[in-house]
């Protein structure tokens, strides 16, 4: 159940525009509105009732449930979470999502588990992705109202995502911006690269600090193509240490962390700053 305390900026907006706000498809509004499982004041919400400052919105959300993969209960590190999201850190060598149904090794069949502990049905919403050797700030979507509202809006500049990288070989410039298109690599299919004829991208890097032949940077992005960080700093000629794509191989693996995210609540509240604490494999 998802319930929402509406302030004066909702008096006598209709549960329509207030569906609208979350940029719900109108098949999952109709849905909604059929099943009739909003209400306030024990009275069920169609497309023009009238909402008023203080009433407090009530919706089931269980009809958007599905069968979903095998819990596991492993502990997680939750770094944030209310009744719209949970922020976890991500540990090293764990993959995301499962290939198959009966597969239990990855982060959503211990989210799952987690769930099931904490009475929460459902399945895990994730908002993004990160490879299996990179740690950090994990942004999960506990319902629907919530995917929908924060996929609508995730671009670097609504949410903004602070990586921390070690590289290697001392950066210089300590403060530069790359600019560089990412396209496909044409003959390695799970690897890309910069091309003049692949999509505009950018990061912003600063060098926190240099020791022995190795840096510890950190990436701001401004746009999200698949591998920008990893792809831009083997082609400024700082491949991040243990990269088995654009860099050498080692046995610590991918020295990536996602650091911080800063994400805006829903319904107008204050924006959140989630930090990540660094892992041991990414000092100097």
């Amino acid at each position: 159940m998802i319930s929402y305390y509406l302030d004066r900026s909702w008096h006598l907006a209709t549960f329509q525009t207030f569906l609208n706000y979350f940029h719900l498809s109108p098949s999952n509004q109709q849905k909604i509105i059929r099943a009739q499982c909003a209400y306030t004041k024990n009275r069920a919400l169609r497309e023009d009732s009238i909402l008023y400052e203080g009433d407090e919105v009530f919706i089931d959300d269980t009809i958007f449930h599905h069968a979903s993969f095998q819990p596991t209960y492993h502990p997680i590190e939750v770094l944030f979470e209310n009744q719209d999201l949970l922020i976890i850190n991500k540990p090293k060598g764990l993959i995301i999502y499962p290939d198959q149904i009966n597969q239990t090794n990855t982060l959503v069949n211990d989210v799952l588990g987690y769930y099931e502990q904490h009475h929460h049905g459902g399945p895990v919403r994730y908002l993004h992705r990160l490879d299996q050797d990179t740690t950090g700030c994990f942004v999960i979507a506990k319902h629907l109202l919530a995917h929908s509202y924060y996929t609508a809006l995730w671009d670097h500049k609504t949410i903004k995502r602070t990586y921390l990288a070690k590289v290697e070989g001392v950066v210089t410039p300590k403060h530069q911006i790359v600019q560089a298109p990412i396209g496909r690599h044409r003959h390695k299919s799970n690897q890309y690269r910069v091309s003049q004829t692949g999509k505009n991208a950018e990061t912003h890097l600063c060098v926190i600090q240099s020791k022995q032949n190795q840096s510890l940077v950190s990436c701001q992005l401004v746009t999200g193509r698949t591998h920008q960080i990893r792809v831009h700093l083997a082609y400024i000629g700082h491949p991040i240490v243990g990269d088995p794509l654009y860099g050498k191989p080692n046995q610590t693996g991918l020295c990536l962390h996602s650091y911080e995210v800063e994400i805006p609540l829903l319904l107008n509240q204050p924006s959140q700053t989630i930090i990540a604490p660094i892992p041991t494999h990414l000092k100097l």
